[in-house]
């Protein structure tokens, strides 16, 4: 639920956007948006969960590989592992996939932030991987 503190902030913030930097404003109703987001991701989280365990990241790479083998599109294969499984990796992923769809981080920086906090060698290669295939190109 969203609090009235929130609420005005975005209010005050929309209506300070015909006066201020319009980038600002948007930068400050996302970060906000996405500190909203993650408190309701991760609410169900146990707390103790610091990195995906290697089923996890198994599962992903499974579903990953099938669904770019099919043809259908990275994106579009990230989103559907966050929609089948309810585990930490998923609710980071489904996270940081929105963010570099609406622009605020590239996909690599939202990788590549998201690696830094597992701390974990196979995501950590799976990341790399991606980074080169961007690099490459299609």
């Amino acid at each position: 639920m969203l609090s009235l503190s929130w609420v005005l902030g975005i209010i005050s913030a929309g209506a300070l956007g015909y006066i201020c930097d319009v980038e600002r404003v948007i930068q400050y109703i996302f970060r906000n948006c996405m500190s909203a987001l993650r408190r309701l991701f991760h609410r169900t989280a146990n707390a103790d969960e610091k990195s995906p365990s290697s089923n996890d990241i198994a599962q992903m790479l499974d579903l990953l590989v099938l669904s770019l083998s099919a043809g259908l599109s990275f994106d579009y294969s990230v989103a559907m592992y966050c929609s089948q499984y309810d585990n930490r990796l998923s609710r980071d992923l489904s996270e940081a996939l929105f963010s570099w769809q609406i622009g605020f981080y590239t996909r690599v920086e939202a990788l590549e932030q998201l690696a830094q906090t597992y701390n974990n060698r196979a995501f950590d290669r799976f990341v790399q991987c991606v980074v080169e295939s961007i690099e490459l190109g299609p």
